[in-house]
């Protein structure tokens, strides 16, 4: 995957989020995926199931991120994603994918042909 961005502004956004777990995350997953660890998603599956639900939103997000875009964490991010459940029942409107971590993952790899 190759992303284009200003790393000022993802330094700008990352202050602005003070330290928000899934943001750097995210960033991590965009700049260098290799220094993702098993340690940054055990955290994530320990503080999802009780942050707020903007938060817990975004943390689904950034799961569903690193499970199509990091091959190495797919399995990982797909166990999480089952395990807590978050979404699974969310209505999806007929064509559109589900924010279920999951489906969303299994979908968005099957349409890009991994």
């Amino acid at each position: 995957m190759t992303a284009n961005f200003d790393p000022m502004q993802l330094t700008d956004v990352l202050s602005r989020l003070n330290g928000n777990l899934d943001a750097r995350l995210l960033a991590i997953l965009l700049t260098r995926p290799k220094l993702l660890t098993v340690a940054d998603l055990d955290r994530m599956q320990g503080e999802m199931p009780t942050a707020h639900p903007d938060g817990q939103w975004t943390q689904n997000r950034t799961l569903a991120q690193i499970g199509i875009h990091s091959p190495a964490h797919r399995a990982r991010a797909l166990s999480i994603g089952e395990s807590l459940c978050i979404y699974r029942d969310y209505p999806a409107p007929k064509g559109c994918t589900s924010p279920f971590a999951p489906l969303w993952i299994n979908e968005l790899v099957r349409r890009d042909g991994g």
